[in-house]
């Protein structure tokens, strides 16, 4: 895929960088969403792929209780 500079850089081979950027900065479907903060957007690994799916519109928990969930998790709250 690439390889990575004595300075620290990437040097991607061919395009691989430029494919593999996720675009949900520029996806007015993920501006519009309240959850960007929180999910970051669309993997890069299934936008490569073409897969467009909202992984929130995958499952049946609510916003609030993911949110709640991630705070638990990254915090370590009970």
């Amino acid at each position: 895929m690439g390889y990575l500079e004595d300075d620290g850089s990437i040097h991607w081979n061919g395009d691989f960088g430029t494919a593999y950027q996720c675009k949900s900065f520029e996806n007015e479907r993920c501006l519009a969403c309240r959850r960007l903060p929180v999910c970051m957007g669309q993997c890069p690994r299934n936008h490569l792929a073409g897969i467009t799916d909202c992984c929130y519109d995958l499952t049946d928990e609510t916003f609030e209780a993911a949110l709640l969930d991630y705070l638990r998790h990254e915090h370590k709250v009970t």
